[in-house]
């Protein structure tokens, strides 16, 4: 096909506002072209297999000079296998990734229409995904259409990317891009240059508010899918187009899932060699690393070569058929004010039985084929709907590949959209459809085969109005007459008539003929009969739904039509829905009392109604099941020839469960009525089993307390405040000073001090046990509150543990003497903030007082109690090892001990013995090992599940990490200004709630937790008294001076520098092994580790939860009782959350396997009706009589004369068991027959 006209050229420069400057061509007075128009940055390196990025807005378009971008030539076209275009004019390069551009054909502005908006029509092209150009071609040329043909539109073609670089897909790719794109890059490219086009086609005169988007074959499955995208965006209330023109495709089926192509993933990483084993984005990273040209080798070589869009419920969505065929797509249709064109030609079946076609004359063959295109499930139900080829003729299984993918992919998926917008309220005057039925004559032999017919985009000219090509007069007058629908279509021309008044019409075009009709098509297919034809059709058509899935097996057959008509069966249908809403009912009941007390209205028990419906539904089972084995009879006598007999049993099976056991046994070659009387038999245990569902059970059932109720209610503890203990500040006045002595005394309440020591000597399960709560019985439960309390954590230091040698004058400091002259070898164990413990070298610490020492020296030291234990204990963060971060410290503790599971291991080591110089298990320091722990308690928020059970009380506690301590809370007064200098808060303590007599002094504001991001939850409180209070009562408890004199101040500096804090804490011994006693300064440090009990985290839990324990309950000096507290059993406490009282009663319990035969027959019953309606086709000629008797009695004349001879039912079985019949004529001659031939047969069976 040449090119018969020429053009003078003339460049155009043209302003793009702040973009810069482009230079395109002008074409005569015809047009203006501007190509290569990137319209996103590059896809290469690593940004290939990702979405595409739009141009940043300071993009510019100059060239290397800065002046105006060269858009006079073509650039490069996207990568592909078969690139069959002609070289671009430009030269250099016939394609590369970087090929994201987009050309442009404008009209040449007028006289006076300089500010003219043109429409814009804008053309994705086709080539199956795999191929083709952004109408680079001379035959796609717009400046004809735009002119001559009178479009008067701008034309806007788009480059994406194509094959492996465009839809490679798989779940690798989706996760890599983090849920952002698995797939589909092509189609994401369109999309950015369709935005592109609304933000930038105005430069060129056009008008971004009237956009049609226009594609062929790919391109028009493009289109639609852009369009939907569009539709389901999140957010989207606006279009970037207005009309659709689909040409010769459309989206047939759901695509492949990420799942189905992971497989042609592997594949072309297995042909690459890249290890299985390794990560996905390790296998995208080294395919990103091929070059162009391997890659594109490698996909002819690839068994699944064809790359197409798939689900991935990021572009294209799942439920994406469901959702055209259904309302909702055409009432947004409607709301966008969308117009469709769409159709096809004459053979679109030609072209696709030569591409991709099957290489083998096989099923294999034809199945992967058509795989390419579909889902595997899909190409499966394809393929059943068309009929094989019986030779081995390899040209006879490419044209039954080319019918399926021709109607799969063009004929119906375009009728379904058509139908299913019109069927759901879209106006017949903005669906257009038509079909191209002439092959132009330039068209020759030279460019395709005269038996391709009107093939696959031959209508190409007829669109693109490319008279450049040479058409006949006449040809150039129908192509003429034909534009006009393009050009009404794409500038939405007010007042136009399409012309077609239903959905069945199309408009269609062939020589000496412009018509419409509602079967066009029997002019242009060669020699069919109606019928033939009419059947196709009507396959082709139903062919989306098959893909759609919402239809069954049985309905995609159009000859079912006949045996699903509901004047046939309307009673069982009723009888279903009435056996569905049975079931429904009878789930839903027993849903509803599962687990609920036993009830009984007006003598009515949940049995009884579950009883009733369990009968109704059996008897809607009983009556399809029973329709259906009657139906059975005329289906298999209308096949066959069968033994009379057989009728009869039929019959018999289908009024109860004798006559099924007789076709159970008896019948043969009758798999489905078999199945039926399987059914019906099972149909017997629908009633007992039904009264197996329903059980009882003991049960508890809670019910809400209220301060409104009388009698004992449900009570938990709980508090928003703490303000229990005091702290008296005292000031002294001296005489002849001007100063005042300030100091504070504080007491802690006795229940206080009672929690901390039981916490300190209960059990874990002791400790849970003592929350104040009020139960009238043996369970109750409250919905979750949150309480203030005391909260806990611990953690690990032994990996920070160092052992420090020299340390021998520190330890006789500790003893408080001196030994002038002497040295003493000894070893400590030493935390970052300087905790230690230390003993003399070469002593057994733990085997007793008298144990013998290693080259023991005449000193008084060492006879000295051993360390087994020290402390620190503090209040202050900053003097932690870990616990810096905890703003509201009540106390830190590090305790240095010994590793006891690394002891017990030791042979012959029990601690308290070798008392009489024994050296049996003496372990001597420093070879010891040693742990280290350090806790904490704080101020915290926590959130309490409480329940009692079985009189146990339940809870879970944990800590309400959305709460910290406000900011503005716990602020100090101003110091005292006749203080004395002890009163003035050290910087270390300042913010934190340690309490010292003197500084303490001062007025604190509360301290406060708060929730910021809750704002309607109110502050926790905790007077200034009580923080002062329980801080001043952890130090009496836990603290003692034991390394604070100035001379061991100052041996223990020479070694760990001024900053360590020594030990304010320890324990010795044992000194008896039977007792394992031991002594602890201050004592309370024996609550914490000794040699029986030394899971010190464990501790400091039962502390902080005995602690949290009281301030729930003892939260305020005479706090108020809530209404409904038991005063005689709770005198001292305050419950304050209402919860629920739980009482023991009877309960239902639904055993939910027994119903699963309800299930099982109620879905057998829908399957066996429609495997009958299936079987009962018109095709066959199989009447619909059912179990009627007149539909006997009329046959009776046909088969009554082989029984004539016959007076008992013995001899009337015997004689029926050896005549065999059938039922296939219409006549009773042709019946008579059939039997006439039979009757002298013998016997088929007993």
């Amino acid at each position: 096909m040449g090119n018969t006209i020429s053009y003078q050229e003339t460049p155009i420069e043209l302003g793009l506002g702040d973009r810069g400057t482009i230079r395109g061509l002008q074409f005569d007075n015809k047009s203006r072209r501007f190509t290569g128009v990137p319209y996103a940055l590059p896809p290469t390196g690593e940004h290939r297999w990702r979405k595409p990025r739009p141009l940043p807005a300071s993009y510019s378009y100059t060239d290397d000079n800065g002046g105006a971008y060269d858009a006079t030539k073509f650039k490069s076209v996207c990568p592909q296998k078969a690139f069959h275009v002609v070289k671009p004019d430009g030269g250099g390069n016939t394609y590369g990734e970087d090929c994201l551009f987009v050309n442009i054909w404008t009209p040449v502005p007028k006289e006076g229409e300089e500010n003219k908006k043109w429409p814009v029509q804008l053309w994705i092209h086709g080539g199956w995904f795999q191929m083709g150009d952004p109408s680079q071609e001379p035959g796609m040329d717009a400046t004809e259409l735009i002119t001559t043909g009178g479009l008067n539109a701008i034309v806007v073609a788009i480059g994406y990317r194509l094959n492996v670089f465009g839809f490679l897909a798989g779940n690798d790719l989706l996760q890599e891009s983090i849920g952002e794109a698995g797939g589909n890059f092509g189609l994401w490219d369109q999309r950015v240059a369709a935005e592109w086009v609304r933000d930038n086609i105005a430069h060129f005169g056009g008008d971004p508010g009237n956009v049609t988007l226009a594609g062929r074959s790919a391109g028009a499955y493009s289109a639609e899918a852009q369009m939907l995208y569009d539709f389901r965006k999140t957010g989207s209330v606006s279009s970037l187009y207005q009309r659709i023109f689909m040409d010769s495709n459309a989206i047939p089926a759901q695509p492949k899932s990420l799942a189905d192509v992971q497989g042609q993933f592997d594949e072309l990483c297995d042909y690459f060699r890249i290890d299985a084993s390794v990560s996905g984005a390790e296998k995208l990273s080294i395919l990103r690393g091929k070059t162009v040209e391997e890659l594109l080798e490698a996909i002819p070589q690839l068994k699944n070569h064809t790359f197409r869009p798939v689900t991935d419920d990021v572009f294209i969505h799942t439920g994406m058929i469901e959702y055209l065929q259904g309302k909702d797509f055409a009432d947004e249709f409607k709301r966008r004010g969308y117009k469709l064109l769409i159709g096809e030609v004459r053979n679109e079946e030609t072209l696709y039985s030569s591409y991709n076609a099957p290489t083998e004359p096989t099923l294999e063959a034809l199945r992967l084929q058509v795989s390419n295109y579909y889902a595997p499930d899909v190409t499966d139900r394809a393929i059943q709907q068309y009929k094989l080829p019986e030779s081995d003729k390899l040209r006879d299984w490419q044209t039954t590949f080319g019918s399926i993918v021709s109607d799969g992919q063009v004929r119906a998926p375009s009728r379904a959209l058509a139908k299913a917008l019109v069927d759901n309220g879209v106006d017949i005057r903005d669906v257009w459809r038509y079909q191209i039925a002439y092959r132009l004559s330039f068209i020759n032999e030279k460019v395709a085969p005269a038996s391709f017919g009107v093939a696959h985009a031959m209508d190409r000219p007829i669109w693109n109005f490319s008279i450049t090509h040479g058409p006949t007069p006449t040809e150039r007058q129908l192509m003429q007459g034909w534009i006009q629908i393009l050009v009404n279509f794409v500038n939405n021309t007010e007042g136009y008539e399409y012309g077609t008044k239903s959905v069945e019409e199309m408009k269609l075009v062939v020589l000496g003929l412009t018509d419409m009709g509602s079967d066009p098509n029997a002019y242009f297919y060669p020699n069919p009969t109606p019928p033939e034809f009419c059947h196709r059709t009507f396959e082709t058509s139903i062919f989306i739904s098959r893909h759609s899935e919402l239809k069954s097996q049985e309905q995609l057959t159009p000859v079912m039509l006949h045996s699903l008509r509901w004047s046939a069966w309307g009673p069982e249908y009723w009888a279903l829905v009435g056996g569905i809403i049975s079931f429904t009912a009878m789930v839903v009941l027993l849903a509803r009392f599962d687990g609920k007390p036993i009830f009984t209205w007006n003598g009515v028990t949940l049995n009884t109604v579950v009883s009733i419906l369990s009968v109704t539904m059996k008897a809607a089972v009983a009556f399809v099941l029973s329709e259906c084995l009657a139906q059975w009879k005329w289906i298999l006598f209308t096949r066959e020839d069968r033994p009379l007999m057989d009728f009869d049993r039929i019959d018999a099976a289908t009024r109860g469960p004798l006559g099924s056991l007789r076709i159970i046994f008896r019948t043969r070659g009758a798999h489905a009525v078999q199945l039926g009387a399987i059914l019906t038999l099972l149909a017997v245990a629908l009633d007992p089993l039904a009264q197996q569902v329903i059980q009882v059970r003991e049960g508890v059932v809670y019910t809400r307390s209220t301060q409104t109720d009388k009698g004992p209610l449900a009570l938990n503890s709980g508090t928003q405040t703490y303000s229990m203990g005091t702290a008296q500040v005292t000031e002294l006045s001296r005489q002849n000073s001007t100063t005042t002595q300030y100091w504070v005394s504080t007491d802690t309440p006795l229940s206080m001090q009672g929690a901390i020591l039981n916490g300190l000597s209960k059990s874990r399960w002791e400790v849970e046990q003592e929350a104040l709560i009020q139960c009238p019985t043996s369970n109750c439960t409250w919905d979750q509150f949150k309480s203030l309390g005391i909260c806990h954590k611990c953690n690990d230091l032994t990996s920070e543990l160092k052992q420090v040698g020299g340390f021998g004058q520190a330890i006789i400091a500790l003893a408080n003497t001196t030994l002038a002259g002497y040295e003493v070898p000894g070893t400590a164990f030493v935390l970052p903030n300087g905790h230690f413990i230390a003993n003399i070298d070469g002593c057994p610490p733990y085997n007793g007082r008298y144990a013998e020492c290693e080259n023991k020296q005449p000193l008084g030291v060492y006879s000295d109690d051993k360390y087994t234990t020290t402390s620190f204990g503090t209040g202050i963060p900053s003097k932690t090892n870990s616990m810096k971060d905890v703003d509201t410290l009540l106390w830190s503790m590090s305790i240095i001990h010994p590793d006891m599971e690394a002891l017990n291991k030791s042979t012959g080591f029990t601690p308290g013995e070798s008392d009489r110089g024994s050296t049996t298990g003496l372990k001597l320091w420093p070879d010891i090992p040693m742990q280290a722990t350090e806790c904490a308690l704080y101020y915290c928020v926590k959130r309490i599940d409480s329940a009692v059970e079985g009189n146990q009380v339940k809870e879970n506690v944990t800590e309400a990490l959305d709460s910290r301590r406000d900011p503005d809370s716990w602020k100090r007064s101003s110091e005292y200004e006749d203080g004395q200098p002890e009163n003035i808060i050290s910087k270390e303590a300042n913010g934190t709630l340690e309490f010292d007599k003197y500084w303490s002094a001062v007025y604190n504001t509360d301290l406060r937790l708060e929730f910021p991001n809750i704002s309607n939850e109110g502050y926790y409180r905790i007077s200034q008294d009580s923080v002062k209070s329980m801080s001043a009562h952890m130090q009496d408890l836990f603290r003692t001076n034991l390394s604070g004199t100035p001379d061991q101040r100052e041996e223990i500096e020479k070694v760990l520098g001024s900053d360590a804090v020594g030990f304010n804490g320890a324990s010795f011994g044992p000194f008896e092994a039977e007792k394992w006693s031991m002594k602890a300064t201050p004592p309370a440090l024996d609550g914490l580790w000794t040699w029986t009990r030394h899971n010190i985290t464990s501790t400091f839990y039962t502390l902080a939860t005995s602690m949290t324990n009281e301030m729930r309950r003892n939260y305020a000096p005479g706090q108020s009782l809530k209404s409904g507290q038991d005063t005689d059993r709770f005198q001292d406490g305050s419950l304050s959350y209402y919860g629920k009282v739980g009482k023991s009663t009877v309960l239902y319990h639904i055993e939910w396997p027994w119903i699963a035969l309800h299930g099982v027959m109620l879905i057998s019953a829908i399957a066996f009706l429609f495997t009958t309606l299936g079987n009962s086709n018109s095709r066959g000629n199989v009447p619909l009589w059912k179990s009627s008797s007149l539909a006997a009695i009329r046959h009776g004349r046909d088969v009554g004369g082989v029984l004539s001879r016959t007076t008992t039912m013995g001899e009337m079985e015997d004689t029926a068991r050896k005549v065999r019949v059938n039922l296939r004529g219409e006549e009773s001659e042709e019946t008579k027959s059939c039997i006439d031939r039979t009757t002298g047969s013998t016997p088929s069976e007993p």
